[in-house]
């Protein structure tokens, strides 16, 4: 196994210019002007934490450094204590655990004012020495204040896993990452390159190596090119994935705020492929959905990979997609130094070359329309490079070929090209009818009560919104807003929430028409748009031709079938046959005849009541054929509110206003009575349909029903006694946490 965590941290040494010969006369100096210092003629050990001391780093030369924490060693002797040092003049990411030895104490100094040292320090360096260390010693924490950026110090100054292997590689890491507790005493950790667990051990990674069946990143392949492969992972379909693939970049990034909740995300995952599978080589993140148009979150190109030209291939890709989406793109802010750099070369080549070979004028928005780059940063890059003037009262672009061209040479080679004919991809969308109509919904309306406060467009899917309910698949079902008081207009974008079964705007202020496109939903089983402010005529179209003039109840500027009243330039409805007592048989004595009719006609109302059908008028309905209608179980408001207009004797709301009054009310209180009696949550307490029969020819309804009120007393007494909340702990599968090898997250 070859061994890369050496070389990297060297390489990144002489990257960022501290290994030179200047910088050694600056570590020689400091070490002179350290000895020359007052110091204890006999150091206490073991030195304290904050003590500054030089230390001999592994090019064998001293460095001034600041101890940042201890530990004991085996032995109990007091020269055996590691130090974690922080190298002064380096980045943190060379931060590590030295022996005893390789500290030099004739150079000891106990911690001084922070501003003091940093005059002390000012003094021994020159003016670019220095700039070139304050830029290293703060890189990636712009966005944080000086508080903040004390305690993410004090909390993450100690690497806790010191190397990792990870396929063929063994990598030494840079920074802290928050691993679950288990694994603080773990100086290496055991990465599956496929699948990206982790272990403590090597046996459990080779035993692990023999049950894992993937091969490359679970995920889509949305881009192939020759070894090349790009991978398409959901963080909400692949939580831990996107959980473990976050603790291993922290090991490499410092600024960058780690995110447990991985739902929001899609990780971007460049592999490397061979005939042993295919081997993550970097990634980038981004949002689902990002109000600021964010194109990039995080990126990071493993330390095995570097120097190849896979970071800057990541930037081209992201602005790809970015095109495929329709969209301008920018990474998301702050960035650091570094990242603004390889930022601003990408924008600098590819808008140079397009200025090379456009002739004729262009504008920044064509710019931005021709590469996804957002305008803002179109002209400050040509800003930077002093090639936009101000001329005759407005900006213009100074596109000299020679300029161009020595900007070109500065800005450096372009890495791997993007083959955008390899790339195939659709952008991310999920549930995005549902969100955008519901949206729309909510964008129409004024919510005086705040109701639909949660209906956050930036979510993943709308299925987290109050007053939404989903299935398994996402897709939404329903959407129940009575009685909340929202006024404005139902918006046609309704029609695209094809799985809807249920719609539910009772007693509000909606106003406007009903759109036509509601009659597109061929799953709609149950819609109430009564007692509103509706308008205009009731489409007749699909899905509406299932439903009664009780789904428009209540709305005194509706027109057409449904309700009471035509719509202009259409023939006046004729009012219904009156009701006609059926006359005694021959054969049976009258309350026999009359009990009949009862009977045929009640048990019509009944299931018209009980399936939402338009009426309860007994003779009306007795000649029409019953329809079966959805009915939802789960809706005890409604049941509720039929108990209080019985209660309150208004029944009058619950008449089909076609019927004109041409009912008996007694019969009507009757068969409301059987209706609620026959919806009793427990079958059991339901009465059969023999007892159904014999209630409505007018037999023990009366005592049934005032057994059940009796019944329904004790039952909202019980319902308003004090419970003791359960110490017990739920099995659901919803609180489970995903386990893995690597243990639980």
């Amino acid at each position: 196994m070859g061994s890369m965590g050496g070389s990297t941290v060297e390489n990144i040494g002489t990257e960022n210019g501290h290994a030179s010969a200047a910088d050694d006369g600056v570590s020689a100096a400091a070490r002179a002007d350290h000895k020359g210092k007052a110091v204890a003629t006999a150091t206490a050990l073991p030195l304290e934490v904050g003590t500054r001391v030089m230390c001999r780093w592994r090019d064998g030369k001293y460095h001034p450094v600041k101890v940042i924490e201890r530990r004991r060693t085996q032995t109990s002797e007091p020269g055996d204590y590691e130090y974690y040092v922080h190298y002064t003049e380096f980045n943190r990411r060379l931060d590590e655990w030295v022996k005893f030895e390789h500290l030099d104490l004739d150079s000891v100094e106990m911690d001084v004012d922070e501003k003091v040292e940093d005059k002390a320090t000012s003094l021994k360096m020159t003016r670019h020495q220095k700039r070139k260390i304050d830029e290293t010693h703060v890189e990636g924490h712009e966005e944080l204040d000086a508080a903040s950026l004390r305690e993410h110090e004090e909390f993450t100054k100690v690497k806790n896993i010191a190397t990792i292997e990870l396929g063929r590689y063994e990598i030494e890491t840079w920074y802290f990452s928050p691993f679950p507790p288990e694994y603080n005493d773990c100086v290496k950790l055991y990465f599956c390159e496929f699948c990206l667990n982790f272990m403590k051990r090597k046996e459990q990674l080779q035993r692990h190596m023999k049950k894992c069946d993937l091969k490359h990143p679970p995920g889509d392949e949305i881009y192939r090119n020759g070894t090349l492969s790009m991978f398409e992972v959901d963080g909400k379909k692949n939580k831990v994935y996107g959980q473990n693939l976050c603790y291993l970049a922290k090991l490499f990034l410092d600024h960058k705020t780690l995110y447990y909740d991985v739902d929001l995300f899609l990780f971007y995952i460049l592999c490397e492929c061979d005939d042993r599978g295919c081997h993550m080589v970097g990634y980038f993140s981004k949002e689902k959905h990002s109000e600021e148009s964010y194109n990039l979150a995080c990126i990071l190109t493993l330390p095995p990979y570097q120097r190849k030209g896979y970071g800057k291939f990541l930037i081209a890709f992201s602005y790809e997609l970015s095109k495929k989406e329709g969209k301008v793109g920018t990474p998301e802010r702050p960035l650091s130094d570094l990242g603004m750099l390889s930022y601003r070369g990408y924008w600098t080549r590819v808008l140079l070359e397009i200025l090379k070979k456009h002739k004729s004028n262009i504008s920044i928005k064509e710019l931005s329309d021709m590469t996804a780059i957002r305008a803002e940063d179109i002209l400050n890059t040509l800003q930077n490079l002093d090639l936009i003037q101000y001329r005759k009262g407005q900006h213009a672009i100074c596109a000299d070929p020679k300029v161009l061209d020595r900007h070109l040479k500065a800005a450096g080679r372009g890495g791997l090209d993007v083959d955008v004919t390899k790339l195939i991809w659709t952008p991310y969308k999920e549930q995005g009818d549902s969100g955008d109509a519901l949206h729309n919904l909510r964008t129409n309306l004024n919510d005086p009560n705040n109701v639909l406060q949660s209906w956050d467009p930036t979510l993943v899917n709308p299925c987290t919104w109050f007053h939404v309910t989903c299935n398994n698949d996402n897709s939404v079902l329903r959407v129940e807003l009575y009685s909340n008081n929202i006024s404005g207009s139902i918006p046609s974008d309704l029609g695209n929430l094809t799985n809807l079964v249920s719609l539910d705007l009772y007693l509000n202020n909606f106003s406007g028409p009903i759109p036509d496109t509601l009659g597109n939903l061929s799953k709609l089983r149950f819609l109430d748009l009564s007692n509103n402010h509706l308008s205009g005529p009731v489409p007749s179209n699909g899905s509406f031709s299932l439903f009664t003039p009780i789904s428009f109840n209540n709305n005194p500027q509706l027109c057409g079938p449904g309700t009471s009243h035509p719509c202009p330039g259409e023939p006046p409805f004729s009012p219904p046959p009156p009701f006609v007592p059926a006359s005694p048989s021959p054969t049976q004595g009258g309350n026999s005849a009359s009990s009949t009719g009862a009977i045929a006609g009640g048990v019509a109302a009944g299931a018209a009541l009980l399936f939402a059908a338009p009426a309860i008028g007994f003779a009306w309905w007795r000649r029409r054929k019953p329809q079966e209608h959805f009915f939802d179980p789960k809706r005890i408001p409604r049941f509720i509110w039929v108990k209080g207009l019985l209660k309150e004797k208004k029944l009058d709301m619950l008449v089909d206003p076609d019927l004109q009054n041409n009912y008996v009310e007694i019969e009507v209180e009757a068969l409301i009575q059987v209706a609620l009696l026959c919806t009793q949550g427990s079958p059991v307490d339901r009465p059969k349909m023999s007892e159904v029969v014999r209630m409505l020819e007018g037999d023990g309804l009366a005592e049934r029903w005032e057994e059940w009120q009796k019944v329904e007393v004790v039952r909202q007494e019980v319902e308003l006694m004090p419970h003791r909340n359960s110490e017990w702990i739920l099995d659901s599968t919803d609180n489970l946490h995903a386990v893995e090898l690597s243990g639980p997250r």
